[in-house]
C-alpha cells in the first residue's frame, strides 16, 4: 500500500504525490501497534510522516515525496469458506434418479475483515478505515432433483442418455447489520 498525498504545489503540476517521511521511524513504527480492532481510527503513526520539503523558500513548489510503494501493508484478512453436499439415490420417478443437498456457507466464523485504511496524508481521515473488505456470513442452500432417461431405440436410431434437472433451489442467507435478509431464486435447467 502507498501513502499519498494531494499537493497542488508539485512542481511538475502532479497532484497525488507520495507522502515524506520524517527519518526519525523504522519500517516497524510505521504503523500503530496492536490488534486490528483498536486501530482503526488510527493505522498509522502520524508522526514518522510529512509534507513534502519545499524546493524553494518561498514554498512556492514542493518535491516528490519519498516514501515508496509497498511500504505499508494493508489489514490481514482470514476467510473460511465451507460447502457439503450429500447426494441421494432414488428409485422414484425412474431407476437412476438422485437428489442432492448443497450446503455452501461463506465468512462461515464471521470475522470482520477491514478495507485498507484512507491513505492520502492531506486528507482529515488519515490512517481510519471505515469499511469492511468481505461481506458478512453468507450461507445459501441447494436442493436438485435429478433423473436420468435410459437409452432408447426410435425409428432404429438410439437416442442418447440424457440427464433430467427438475429444478434447483436456491437460497442465499445473507446476515447484515440491519437483520437477516433471504433471497429464494428458482432455476431451471
Amino acid at each position: 500500500m502507498k501513502v499519498a498525498l494531494t499537493n497542488a504545489k508539485n512542481v511538475f503540476g502532479i497532484s497525488e504525490d507520495r507522502a515524506e517521511l520524517t527519518g526519525a521511524c523504522s519500517k516497524s513504527q510505521l504503523l500503530t501497534s496492536g490488534p486490528i480492532a483498536k486501530r482503526l481510527d488510527d493505522y498509522f503513526s502520524k508522526s514518522c510522516f510529512t509534507t513534502p520539503r519545499s524546493l524553494a523558500p518561498m514554498a512556492i513548489a514542493t518535491a516528490f515525496g519519498n516514501s515508496g510503494t509497498g511500504i505499508v501493508d494493508g489489514p490481514g484478512q482470514v476467510n473460511v469458506d465451507l460447502s457439503m453436499s450429500k447426494l441421494v439415490a432414488l428409485p422414484w420417478p425412474r431407476d437412476g434418479s438422485s437428489l442432492e443437498f448443497r450446503a455452501e456457507f461463506f465468512n462461515v466464523l464471521n470475522h470482520p475483515q477491514f478495507a485498507n485504511p484512507d491513505s492520502n496524508f492531506a486528507s482529515a481521515t488519515f490512517g481510519v478505515s471505515s469499511s469492511t473488505a468481505v461481506n458478512a456470513r453468507v450461507g445459501q442452500l441447494g436442493l436438485k432433483l435429478s433423473s436420468a432417461s435410459s437409452a432408447l431405440w426410435r425409428s432404429g436410431r438410439p437416442r442418447a442418455e440424457r440427464i433430467n434437472q427438475i429444478s434447483v433451489v436456491r437460497l442465499p442467507i445473507l446476515e447484515q447489520n440491519r437483520g437477516l435478509r433471504r433471497d429464494v431464486r428458482i432455476l431451471r435447467g
